[in-house]
């Protein structure tokens, strides 16, 4: 504007020099030739004024078009991972990648950690971060030049992220914040979904090794019935007996060994159940 406004004035004095009477000189004789050349100066004023206003919403269109293009790849990032825990180790540094900055900082209301950019990326300070989840809006710092916001589904707040030095709107700083949430959620959803097929399959086999076992059991109890039902009866010789009683004792030790092996599956099945609860415990 103050260019316009410098340049408008440089042109009034040279059409008054120029073109209006008595030329070569800046006096003016006639009173209408004032208002020719205040309607000049103005004239050129509002246009200036108008430059500079189609100059700055230029400027913002521009700003925003690149802020959603960023807001589209942070988002194609985002649907690539399916892990919470790589998640969250992954999107602040996606964060300062895409979006500039000096570091950003995750926090999840049902985890103890705060994930961040860097180790280095101590200025965001963790109880502004849990402050921020807590109340459910979102929180300046221009002093420090630090920003934050919560992660909110519809009017649930589930964590927040704080960013430094980052130069964002508030109209991006929301969906990025909303983009986080619904891929935590996302995530979160995929982990449950395979846990419960995963419990699923493991019935299935669970049910398929019950009904071998079974089947398996029941051919040398079908022999040991037998053998004693024959025993039992009378008019046998001592062969026959003797052969009996050996068919008795191998079918026993193939029942005994059945028992060890399910007994050793079940044990195992059950430190893998463990396992599992302590793996979940340290995530």
């Amino acid at each position: 504007f103050w260019y316009a406004a410098a340049v408008a004035l440089l042109a009034t004095i040279a059409f008054n020099f120029f073109f209006l009477p008595p030329l070569g000189t800046f006096t003016i004789s006639d009173p209408q030739n004032w208002v020719a050349l205040f309607a000049f100066l103005a004239t050129a004023v509002i246009a200036g004024q108008l430059s500079e206003r189609a100059r700055r919403e230029a400027v913002a269109a521009v700003q925003r078009r690149r802020e959603i293009e960023r807001l589209y790849a942070f988002s194609q990032r985002l649907l690539m991972l399916e892990n919470i825990q790589e998640l969250l180790n992954a999107v602040p540094r996606y964060i300062v990648e895409i979006f500039g900055g000096k570091g950003a900082a995750v926090f999840v209301s049902d985890r103890t950690d705060i994930y961040r950019s860097s180790p280095e990326a101590r200025e965001i300070p963790t109880e502004r971060l849990q402050a921020t989840a807590a109340r459910g809006e979102p929180a300046f710092d221009p002093a420090n030049s630090l920003a934050f916001a919560p992660l909110r589904l519809g009017v649930r707040s589930v964590g927040a992220i704080g960013l430094s030095a980052a130069t964002l709107s508030h109209e991006s700083l929301d969906a990025l914040s909303t983009l986080i949430a619904i891929a935590v959620e996302r995530t979160r959803a995929i982990e449950s979904i395979g846990k419960a097929e995963g419990a699923r399959e493991s019935e299935k086999l669970r049910s398929a090794i019950l009904d071998s076992i079974a089947h398996e059991f029941r051919t040398p109890l079908t022999a040991i019935k037998a053998s004693v039902t024959s025993l039992l009866s009378s008019g046998l010789d001592e062969n026959s007996q003797h052969e009996l009683l050996t068919v008795i004792n191998e079918e026993s030790d193939r029942m005994n060994h059945l028992v060890e092996e399910a007994t050793q599956m079940a044990r195992l099945e059950s430190k893998q159940e463990i396992g599992r609860a302590s793996c979940r415990e340290r995530v």
